[in-house]
Order: structure tokens, then C-alpha cells, then sequence
């Protein structure tokens, strides 16, 4: 039996074990983590009263959330999980043996080899601790399909894609472990391994390479898709991403390190599968966590583990 077969069966039995959760109703969102060239302009967009939900980056945004928690917002924070970037204040944390190879489309990152990530586990703890001492409500992990990077092909693709899901599941769990939500940023190749693990999905620029469709699993399951394009007719993308029930933003090219809001979809914010119990309303963020589930996840987690280090 090879390892996607077994991830994927695991899969369904690690489902048995979450409940469901009621997640926020998304009216408008604002996104000041990450954005084109200059990387500088992208924490300079405003967040409007109608933005109930902001995405901000990890380090160092701890004041601008406790400022505008007083509004009732929900804030997801970036990180990458599959990079080492030289500028983050942890960037010595990362063991030599994880540093794979040179990003080519950003200078200073590089590629982390998730077919070590269990190596890479203390580092993203700690950020994901950082992140909910600083008040998070959820996470963003971006760059989570090595298994594609340039480099995928020096290594058996089974094997690599089999742990880049056990990964990307790890990450999930962890943060809705201690009651967050997890975001999975694009990586849609894996959206039917990994769609039930998260919460909701942001992806980037799938009107333009035509794979907006994939994300329509988040949809159906009543997860929110928070969507974002950088270049493109903006009344087209609009109504494309309003029919699909995405909240997007289109990139301010005029405007440097800002974004044009397309019209919510009025189906955004329903029920979803997530590993916490609870409900939110539109501005609340509270949420509770069942202990018995997360037996049950945790002892799926641990069989997923040891049958790929068995195969």
C-alpha cells in the first residue's frame, strides 16, 4: 500500500474526530501581510470600518491588533511554513539540514525540505505560540507545497507529497488545537487530502492560471475563500469571484501596497468543519475546543506517522 493511499484513508478517519464549528461571517477583509514588490508597501493599506477581518503578518503587528480589537475583528496572521526567509528574527532556528534551496521569485528565501519537517515542528510551535500570545485568532501558512518547488523532482514524489500533507495537517491541527483557525494558502493540488483539516483558503491569482474551481470544496463545505489578484479587469474578476462566493481583492496597481474590494458574497461565514467547538457570530472570535476530539485527532495523527515511516 503506498503512502498517499494510506494519507488519504487516515484522512477520513482523522474527520470522525472533528467537530463542527460555526466560523465568523466575512463582510470585507483587508490585507496588509504581504503584497508585490515593494514588499515594504504591504502593511501600509488602511483597514475600513466594514474590514471584520484582517490579514496582518506574524512579527511584529502585536500593537495594531490589540488597537483594533476593540472593533470586534477577527485577525488571521501570515507566516510562511515552507520557507526560511533572512529576514524574520528567527531565522537562525532553522537546522542546516532543512535549508533546501534558493526561492528564485524572492531574495533571501529559501525552500525548506518538508520531507525533514518534523524537524522544522519546534520553530513553527513557537510561532504559532507567538502568534496567539499576540492576539491571532487564526493562521495563514503560506509556501506549504515544496512538492512542487523546482526541486520536487530530486526526490521520490510519493514519498514527498505524502509528507507534505502530514505536514500541512500538522499545521492545521496545532493551531486549532489551542482553538484558532487555520487558513491554507493556494497548494490546490492537495485540496482533496487536505480541505477538511482547514478552516478556510487564500489564494492568489487563481482567475489568472484559470483554478479558481478548485477552491469551490471550501465553498461547499461553507469555508470562506479569501481571494486576491493581481492584475486583471476588476468588474470581470468581480463578478466571477462574487458567482463562486469568494471575497476578493483585486491589487492596486495605481495605488502601490493597496487593494480594490470586490462586493462579499452573501454565502460567506457559514458552518464549517474546523477542530474547534463553538459558535462566533459576525464579531465574535471566542471559540471552545473538545478535548475527546482531539484525542481522536491526535491518535490518527500519531497511526498516520509511524505506517509512513513503516511504508
Amino acid at each position: 500500500m503506498n503512502k498517499m493511499l494510506l494519507t488519504v484513508i487516515l484522512t477520513q478517519i482523522v474527520i470522525s474526530g472533528i467537530t463542527s464549528a460555526t466560523l465568523p461571517k466575512i463582510v470585507d477583509w483587508a490585507n496588509r501581510a504581504w503584497c508585490p514588490q515593494p514588499k515594504d508597501k504591504c502593511q501600509t493599506d488602511s483597514v475600513s470600518t466594514t474590514d471584520n477581518l484582517v490579514l496582518v503578518d506574524l512579527f511584529g503587528q502585536s500593537d495594531l491588533i490589540k488597537s483594533l480589537k476593540q472593533d470586534n475583528r477577527v485577525f488571521i496572521c501570515y507566516f510562511s511554513a515552507g520557507t526560511r526567509e533572512d529576514y524574520r528574527p528567527d531565522k537562525d532556528s532553522f537546522p542546516a539540514a532543512t535549508i533546501y534551496g534558493i526561492m528564485a521569485e524572492w531574495a533571501g528565501e529559501y525552500w525548506l525540505d518538508v520531507s525533514k519537517w518534523e524537524l522544522l515542528k519546534p520553530i513553527m510551535q513557537s510561532r504559532i505560540d507567538l502568534g496567539v500570545a499576540a492576539g491571532c485568532d487564526g493562521f495563514e501558512f503560506d509556501n506549504v507545497d515544496f512538492y512542487t518547488s523546482v526541486y520536487a523532482k530530486n526526490f521520490d514524489i510519493v514519498t514527498l507529497t505524502a509528507k507534505q500533507i502530514a505536514y500541512n495537517t500538522w499545521l492545521s491541527q496545532s493551531v486549532q488545537a489551542k482553538g484558532k483557525w487555520a487558513f491554507l494558502k493556494n497548494c490546490g493540488g492537495l485540496f482533496t487530502e487536505l480541505n477538511t483539516f482547514f478552516d478556510g483558503a487564500i489564494n492568489e491569482s487563481c482567475h489568472k492560471y484559470n483554478e479558481c474551481d478548485k477552491y469551490s470544496v471550501f465553498i461547499k463545505a461553507g469555508k470562506p475563500v479569501l481571494a486576491t489578484e493581481y492584475d486583471g479587469v476588476f468588474d470581470d474578476i468581480c463578478k466571477k469571484a462574487l458567482q463562486m462566493g469568494f471575497n476578493q481583492l483585486v491589487y492596486d496597481s495605481v495605488n502601490i501596497g493597496h487593494w480594490k474590494k470586490c462586493a462579499s458574497p452573501t454565502t460567506s461565514g457559514t458552518s464549517s468543519t474546523s477542530g474547534t467547538s463553538g459558535t462566533s457570530g459576525t464579531s465574535g472570535t471566542t471559540l471552545t475546543t473538545s478535548a475527546s476530539s482531539w484525542i481522536n485527532v491526535t491518535v490518527s495523527y500519531l497511526i498516520l506517522n509511524a505506517l509512513l515511516v513503516i511504508f
